[in-house]
Formats: C-alpha cells, structure tokens, sequence
C-alpha cells in the first residue's frame, strides 16, 4: 500500500468502526456539538490510560517522583529541590482522594488530560474545525502525552500551565485584551512556580515578539507590561522565600551542572531524542504530503502570527541544547514534555496544508486505537516489566514500608516523623508511610528544612540494602551516637505468583529521645 493510498477513502467504509469514527469526527466539528464531544474524548483519554498504567504497573509501586511530591507535602514551603506548586497541587489532590497507586495514576493522566483541553483551545483559535481534530489526535499519539506522561513530577506537571501560558500569551498578541495578558504572565509564573525549566519559556515569550513582524505595534501597548507583572506577582511568595535564604532549588539546580567534556554529543543526543518523541506528528504530515510551498511556509511562515508561533516553539526546544554547548548540563529530550503545545499549529496552521475529512478521520482513529491497544496490551507489559526485572528498583516500595513501620512500632510507640537511607528509594518508600519526610543521608541539601537535631527529639528510621556498605556505615555512626533497634529483613515481590528479585534489608529504629 502506497501512502497515498493509506489516506484514500476506505472501500468498506460502510464498516461498524469506521462509521463510528466518523460520526465521533463529525461531533467535533459541529459548532454545536464539537466542545462537550471533545471533553468527552478527553476524559475517555484520562480513563483509558489511567486503566493502563493500573494494569501495565500492576507489578510495580508507585514511582519513587510521587513519593517525592507526597514527602515534600508534609513539610509545607515555598520552595523545595523544585518551586513548590507541583508539591500544592498534590497536596490538594490527596486530600480529596486516598494515597493510593489508583490515585497517582488519575492525578498524572487528568494532568495531561488538562493540558490536552488547554490545547483543544488554542487548536480552535488558529485552526479550522478539521485541521482542529487532527491537532489534538497529533498529541495524543505523541508519548509525551500518553506513556511518559504516566508519573505525576516536575516535569509533567508544567504542562497545563505551560500550555495556558501559550494559549493566553498567544490571545493577547493577536487581541491586545489586558486580561488575556494577565493571564498569560500568570500562567508563565505558574510554569516556573513548578520547574526552572520553565525559564525557556519565559525566554521565548520575550524573545519571539521582538523577532516577529508587528514587533513594535506589540511593545507600544500595555500587553508584555500586564503579562511580566501579573507573572512577577504569581512569583513573588518563591522569590521572597529564595531572598530569605531558601536556596535549595539552586542547590538542585547546581547538582544538575555537570563536568561533561562531550557537550557537543549530548547536544545532538537531545535534538535527536526530540525529534524521535514527535515522530507520529511526522510520520502524519508525511502521508499527508503538502507540496513544496507548503513545506516552505510551515518553515518560513509569512503571516506574522505564525511567524510568532514557530518561533515561540523553537526558541524553547533549541535553547536548552545551546545553553549545554557553553554550560554542561544534565540535559535529557523527556523535559520537553510540556514543550510541544503549538506543534500542530505549526505545522498544520498554513493554508497551503490540505486535510481531507477522509484523511482526518483516519488519524483520529488512529488516535482511539493508541489507548485501546495499550489496554489490551498492558498485561504482557507488566508481565515482562516484572519477569525481567525492568522496574525492580519501584517493586519494594510498598514492602520497605511495612517492614519500616513494624520494627518502629517494636521500639517506640511514638508516630514515626523521619526515615533515613538512600535518596532513589526513600521518596518511593514515603508514599506508603503516613507521616514520614525522607532525609536525605548523603544529599542534606535536597532537605535543608530538617535539621539534624530532629533526629534527637523525633527519633528516625534508617534502611539500606546489606550490601550498600556506604549506607550501613551510617546506620552504624546513627546508631553510635543514639542507640538503634535493628532488624534485618528479606523482601521480595511476587506478581501473579511469580517471584521477584530477593533483597536483604537492614532496618534500624532510633526512638525519640525521652
């Protein structure tokens, strides 16, 4: 089958499932219709893959990034390895639903849910109703949007904002509305309230309108001064807080600042990394096949609105690699997860893209099968993930803590407020204990709120594998000084009725001081 043969109407079209994806296509592009089909789209999205990831993780706790947000919560701040919204807005969340695997699961696939809405907005504002459709089934297959979006972190919890921010930014260029502006400016600062990632963001909101046509007409009205101040203001609390001497961010921010001399090859590594995420919105525009001309003015855009936009999206997915060019950095293609807002317009936005509505439903559908496939696919998924031992670090969590709070119980009959031991285990096993704030044995600055002091009055509960000997020599300096209960234990997680790796653990309650 040639490409083109792939977006020729289907001979059997008179098919149960081709008819239903047509009518599904038909109820997003009737003005009456097209908002309450698409908000029912998108929470079928949310359903589907949050069954997925309670299927596909089955055999797994929950990532050791949410146990992080749930630790954080329970020493309230301003400012924590990240700014402090996503710790908020998960705060919030478990206090309306329990702390459960089932819930982490929600929280991440509403979060991209949301960002998808957001976009289903801005789709409406520049593109039409067809094009509009194939926009949001373009990020539905993006893994981005589905399977990498599947933890609830810093980095996924940027992309409402991040999209609010464009959408709203993108309002006021084009209608000069001060609210819109607000809101923009607000949106930004939510973004970087959640990761300094977002500072590329607010770059490129800076940079592309002095850059794009209409630049001074933009500048001579109050719009960029409404924005810069209402997303000051949503800052303010974090910035006062950094003044007065909250600097941990900046500490984690450092930690990420690496000696790396290969700084040209893990430039090219991300670009590459990026390029593979959107493959599916490529491989789209490919069968399509616009002409030439219109190759060109996706690339070189004339209208000055979608001069701004391609801008806007390049600004913040190239600058990252320049920066690492003159500064080593930590640098992975997956932080671009809230990055891709205006992909489709970009690339669908020119009148020279032809979309057929045959065309449009074939990517739709597309689109719905990418969840259900997952679906039915999710059991061999957490079969493999679990024989294989693919996520072996994420299968103890829920264990560790049992075995933590039953050799506390035996020392003390204190609440347990501290658990220490290795940072990429602690935060996972957190979310499973009730009270507790990891600290953080080897990298005090992740927790500078807690005080090593606290260890007397409050006591803390120390665990490490055996054969971590860096670990257990801390055990043992801990308990040297404040007298430990230990107890070593052997955990092993079964799937199914198979049996997962075995692991030794030393477990040490230190009791409160009396």
């Amino acid at each position: 089958m040639s490409w083109s043969d792939l977006f020729a109407p289907a001979p059997d079209s008179k098919r149960a499932p081709t008819r239903a994806v047509a009518r599904l296509f038909d109820a997003l592009t009737d003005p009456l219709r097209r908002e309450r089909t698409a908000a029912v789209c998108i929470i079928g999205f949310v359903a589907a893959w949050t069954l997925y990831a309670l299927i596909a993780k089955g055999s797994q706790d929950v990532h050791q990034d949410v146990g992080e947000l749930i630790a954080w919560s329970r020493e309230p701040g301003l400012g924590y390895s990240h700014p402090p919204l996503g710790v908020w807005i998960v705060t919030l969340w478990f206090t309306v639903f329990p702390r459960a695997d089932w819930a982490a699961h929600l929280l991440a696939a509403t979060n991209s849910g949301a960002a998808l809405w957001i976009c289903w907005k801005l789709f409406g504002d520049w593109l039409d109703q067809t094009k509009r459709v194939v926009a949001l089934a373009m990020l539905a297959l993006v893994p981005l949007y589905t399977f990498q979006a599947l933890v609830y972190n810093a980095n996924t919890a940027m992309m409402p904002a991040w999209a609010a921010a464009t959408l709203f930014f993108l309002r006021a260029w084009r209608d000069r509305r001060p609210a819109d502006a607000a809101l923009a400016g607000a949106s930004a600062g939510a973004s970087m309230l959640v990761k300094y990632w977002s500072i590329y963001l607010v770059v490129a909101l800076a940079l592309a309108p002095l850059l794009a046509p209409g630049r001074w007409r933009f500048l001579r009205s109050a719009v960029p001064w409404i924005a810069a101040g209402a997303g000051l203001l949503v800052l303010a609390p974090h910035l006062a807080w950094i003044a007065s001497g909250g600097s941990s961010t900046f500490a984690f921010a450092q930690d990420t600042l690496g000696t790396d001399t290969s700084a040209v090859s893990k430039s090219a590594s991300y670009v590459l990394g990026v390029v593979a995420y959107i493959a599916g919105p490529i491989v789209i525009m490919a069968l399509l096949q616009p002409p030439r001309s219109a190759i060109r003015d996706i690339l070189l855009p004339e209208a000055p609105e979608r001069r701004l936009m391609l801008l806007l999206l390049l600004i913040a997915l190239v600058l990252p690699a320049v920066v690492n060019l003159a500064r080593p950095v930590r640098l992975t293609p997956i932080w671009t997860i809230p990055n891709w807002t205006l992909l489709p317009v970009v690339l669908l936005a020119s009148p020279l893209v032809a979309v057929s509505r045959e065309a449009a439903v074939r990517v739709l559908a597309a689109a719905l099968a990418l969840p259900i496939a997952a679906v039915l696919a999710a059991p061999v998924i957490a079969l493999t993930i679990h024989h294989l031992g693919r996520a072996d670090q994420h299968t103890r969590y829920r264990l560790t803590a049992d075995a933590i709070t039953a050799t506390w119980r035996s020392a003390t009959t204190q609440p347990l407020r501290l658990v220490g031991g290795e940072d990429e285990s602690l935060n996972g096993v957190a979310f499973y204990l009730a009270d507790a704030v990891p600290f953080a044995l080897f990298k005090p600055f992740n927790t500078p709120w807690i005080a090593p002091e606290r260890i007397t009055t409050q006591g803390i509960a120390l665990v490490c594998p055996v054969e971590r000997k860096r670990c257990i020599d801390e055990i043992d300096r801990i308990d040297h000084a404040h007298t430990a209960i230990r107890r070593e234990v052997v955990l092993e997680r079964s799937y199914l009725g198979i049996r997962g790796r075995t692991v030794r653990y030393l477990i040490a309650a230190v009791p409160p001081a009396r």
